[in-house]
């Protein structure tokens, strides 16, 4: 699994506005328990769109974070 972090980690890095990239960094460390990991990719993914675009994430990425949240805060 950290062989797909690696991957999306630099997916992101290439093309730093491709939320399917953050959604599934968010769901590779919820899986691997790095809790704080899901939080810091969802911060970054709005702190970029915000700054750059003054966009908030896509419904779909809203949706996860907001139930992943209910579940591990």
């Amino acid at each position: 699994m950290t062989k797909a972090v690696n991957t999306y980690q630099r997916i992101v890095e290439l093309h730093p506005y491709h939320e399917p990239g953050y959604l599934a960094l968010m769901e590779f460390y919820n899986r691997l328990g790095e809790l704080s990991f899901v939080q810091e990719q969802n911060e970054k993914l709005r702190s970029l769109l915000w700054q750059d675009l003054k966009l908030t994430p896509s419904p779909k990425v809203e949706r996860w974070y907001a139930n992943w949240k209910r579940l591990y805060t």
